[in-house]
This record gives structure tokens, sequence and C-alpha cells, in this order.
């Protein structure tokens, strides 16, 4: 099962690749939502498929307020991460075959009972 999507920019920084996601939004992404986030994951899997190794992940978010910003952040991600990406990935497509719903991780993880059931 393809999973399809588009790099940004795979930029070469002190002679290390580096995935560029550019995003805008309308306020900062939350720690939880960097870390929750499967976009870079996917991101670093696609550039490791493509020959980069250890490649970085970095976020520049712009913001679209009343006082616009970019936040800039490095992100990491690991084999487990990809791992689950790819669970997710199935299960998704296994629960919408079956016609029911999937796991979404996010903020609401921190406090809830069954967090450690999902990893």
């Amino acid at each position: 099962m393809p999973l399809i999507g588009g790099i940004d920019a795979v930029v070469l920084e002190q002679g290390r690749g580096q995935v560029w996601e550019l995003k805008t939004a309308k306020k900062k992404y939350a720690a939880d939502q960097l870390d929750f986030d499967l976009q870079p994951t996917a991101y670093a899997k696609a550039a490791r498929v493509l020959g980069y190794q250890d490649v970085g992940l970095k976020f520049l978010v712009t913001t679209k307020g009343s006082k616009p910003d970019v936040q800039v952040e490095q992100l990491t991600r690991h084999r487990a991460d990809e791992d689950e990406l790819v669970e997710i990935a199935f299960g998704v497509h296994r629960s919408v075959a079956a016609g029911v719903d999937h796991p979404v991780r996010g903020w609401w993880c921190r406090s809830c009972q069954f967090a450690s059931r999902c990893r």
C-alpha cells in the first residue's frame, strides 16, 4: 500500500541532509503537536529510502496572527516512530475497510488512562 506525499525541501546544512517542512498556522505549534505529528516521521522514512542517511527534520511554521512569527523546530524521529507509523497506516487501512474508527494520538494522550496501550 503506497503512502503518497511530497517533501517541501531537502537541504544540506553543514554536510548533513535536512528535510524541511514549511507550514502556516494561526499560532505556534505546541510540543505535543510536534511530538505526535506523523508527517515528519513519514518524511524521515522516505528520506532514508531515497538514500539520505541520518537525515535531520526541521519544521518551519509561519504564524499568521497579529504578530507574525516563524517557529523553527528541529525534530527527532527514531525507528520505533517509523514502526508506529507503519502500524497506524495499516491499522487505519484495516479500520476503514471494516467500517470502524482508528486511534488518533495527540495532546489528550497525556492524561488518558489507556495511553500506554496505544504505544
